[in-house]
């Protein structure tokens, strides 16, 4: 599935070679699965696909090591707050229960170009669950972003 995002960042290099960045990024991603079910014990099967699309404010925090001069290579934490959500099965609206916080882990290589503009590409983790009752689903994310400084 594919979604969209759009924010602000914050970048202070101490150095040449070290910086760290934080962010505030409005996100929308999501996902989807097919489920099967068993009928009155019988070998047929039932299902259904489940899609859910998300709306989450997320604060990465990255530390970025600098190589020449033009890259960085950046890994860090992020939390990510649960806004919005919007859950089908079937093509009808169905309501589940999602977990509000998402912990997660991001990493990726930003290339500067030009004075102020910026190429990332960037993998995210989430370590949460998405779904309160059901495990194995998580959050994972890439990213390609185009960016301006001021």
């Amino acid at each position: 599935m594919f979604g969209y995002q759009f924010g602000g960042v914050i970048n202070y290099q101490s150095n040449s070679l070290l910086a760290l960045q934080a962010e505030l990024n409005f996100t929308k991603k999501g996902g989807g699965f097919h489920t099967y079910e068993y009928t009155n014990f019988s070998a047929e099967f039932i299902g259904g696909y489940t899609e859910t699309q998300l709306t989450y404010i997320e604060i990465p925090l990255t530390a970025q090591l600098i190589f020449l001069k033009k890259f960085r290579l950046e890994a860090g934490p992020q939390i990510s707050f649960l806004i919005n959500d919007q859950t089908t099965y079937r093509d009808e609206e169905v309501d589940v229960e999602l977990n509000v916080l998402d912990f997660g882990l991001t990493g990726g290589l930003t290339y500067s170009f030009g004075e102020h503009f910026f190429l990332q590409a960037r993998y995210t983790y989430g370590l949460s669950e998405v779904y309160s009752e059901r495990d194995r689903y998580k959050n994972s994310v890439v990213l390609l972003s185009l960016g301006y400084l001021f």
